[in-house]
């Protein structure tokens, strides 16, 4: 199921292995979000107290709050 999630909900998976970094990969993932927006959805799941968990495509949640984005896939 696909739905719309405001980020402030979305928490970042703690054991999540690999860093988010600020490069130009970034900046290039910020431009394509910019120029056409979310294509594939991030993957997360829903937790007991509403908010939700970030499985995969922490990048893409990272460039999305850069933008000032407020909700995301």
């Amino acid at each position: 199921m696909v739905e719309y999630i405001e980020i402030h909900k979305i928490k970042d998976f703690p054991n999540h292995p690999f860093k988010v970094k600020d490069d130009d990969n970034m900046n290039i993932l910020i431009k394509s979000i910019r120029e056409y927006g979310v294509l594939v959805p991030v993957i997360v799941r829903q937790k007991d107290d509403g908010s939700y968990e970030m499985i995969s495509v922490h990048r893409r949640k990272k460039a999305c709050e850069l933008l000032g984005i407020k909700k995301n896939l």
